[in-house]
């Protein structure tokens, strides 16, 4: 019986949410996030019809299946909501492909919604029988966990089931072109699998959120949906590493954002260190950048920060390789040893010092990309007679 009423209730609800979708087809794009909120509400209301007024409200609250009003400020999505809507921005710009893909696109829609409300009512339900997940019971959403570190479980789950659990409020916002890209890319390397790890902040609430890889789970429902379509998988999407950080200090509410903070102080590769970028002819081009950056940093050793994003007047190695690199110097100059790169960057060293050395009044300090140089900055250049911090630009002159 709980089974057919469960049928028949998603049942209304597809007709409902295709009535809604008809009734919005002018204004589609305009209204995609009142449209995905009413989505979560209809969605919501039909599957919490069992539970208490009390507890219904909360899980209304909980899942951000709110009224529109709520909705003006509602900022939490899924990655499966977040693409659906991309995908209704992008066919709404021809009008015969939004005629073609209505039904598909409302269906999309609807699907991450019901998905996403469905997965945290999961959640809601356990925390009403005061179970939590540990290494002996199966996570709701995220199944049985493969190791507990403590601090962190590890957890295997598929694409599908990523797409469904929403992005940490303080993420960066998603791109949708940008998982396009990755999932594009990713196609043409099949045999690298899939690299890396997605994290979640599991809040005392048992809420999870995406604190890094939303891109990755982006490109990986890309994915699903396009080998969903073909005979096999080379990928395995029903797969997917995870780790989970639980929060279990209820006196310190802010684990995500120092995860977070952590795993992006990590720094970028430049295009110096990919491994395809160097080909075998310039192999040598980057051992001679390589060895004269090394010494220029020996001889001003004050004027080096080990971070890339240091402020001036001070200068990162490997920012300094990379533009070296990038900008084509030892071609352009026909550099053939580091000794000759070295005394080049010390000339343009020079040239920037006879520059500055006539600017210490601080009504007279140059600009640098139109903003004005600090003068502890300009006193610390002058101190140590190294100025190439202070303006980018000499690379490419």
């Amino acid at each position: 019986a709980d089974e057919k009423r469960s049928t028949n209730e998603q049942k209304s609800f597809t007709d409902a949410v295709y009535e809604e979708g008809v009734k919005q087809q002018k204004g589609l794009t305009e209204t995609l996030s009142h449209y995905v909120e009413s989505l979560r509400l209809k969605a919501a209301l039909s599957l919490t019809a069992s539970l208490s007024t009390t507890n219904r409200e909360t899980v209304l609250q909980s899942t951000g299946a709110v009224d529109k009003q709520t909705a003006d400020v509602e900022k939490k999505h899924s990655i499966g909501e977040a693409v659906a809507k991309a995908v209704a921005e992008e066919a709404s710009r021809s009008v015969l492909i939004m005629k073609e893909k209505e039904r598909n696109i409302i269906e999309q829609t609807e699907a991450a919604a019901l998905a996403r409300i469905q997965n945290e009512i999961k959640i809601y339900e356990q925390t009403l029988q005061d179970e939590s997940p540990d290494a002996e019971s199966d996570h709701p959403i995220l199944g049985p966990t493969l190791f507990d570190f403590g601090y962190k479980r590890i957890h295997v789950v598929s694409a599908s089931t990523l797409s469904t659990i929403p992005v940490w409020e303080r993420q960066r916002t998603y791109r949708h072109d940008r998982a396009k890209l990755m999932a594009s890319e990713k196609s043409k390397a099949l045999h690298t699998g899939l690299p890396g790890i997605i994290a979640l902040y599991e809040g005392s609430d048992g809420n999870l959120s995406i604190i890094d890889g939303q891109h990755r789970v982006g490109m990986l429902t890309l994915l699903k949906d396009k080998y969903s379509k073909e005979e096999e998988d080379p990928f395995d999407l029903d797969n997917i590493l995870v780790e989970v950080f639980p929060e279990k200090d209820l006196e310190v509410s802010n684990l995500a954002n120092d995860v977070f903070t952590e795993i992006n102080k990590a720094e970028p590769v430049k295009q110096v260190d990919m491994p395809d970028v160097v080909d075998t002819d310039g192999k040598g081009n980057l051992e001679v950048i390589n060895s004269a950056a090394s010494s220029i940093s020996k001889k001003y050793p004050e004027m080096f920060k080990a971070s890339q994003n240091c402020r001036m007047p001070h200068v990162n190695i490997d920012n300094l390789r990379n533009k070296l690199f990038t900008s084509g110097v030892i071609e352009q100059h026909s550099i053939r040893d580091s000794n000759t790169l070295l005394l080049w960057i010390e000339e343009k060293n020079l040239e920037l010092g006879e520059r500055y050395k006539n600017s210490e009044d601080e009504n007279n300090i140059p600009k640098k990309g139109g903003k004005k140089i600090g003068k502890a900055a300009l006193t610390k250049a002058l101190k140590h007679n190294f100025f190439l911090g202070l303006d980018s630009s000499w690379v490419y002159q």
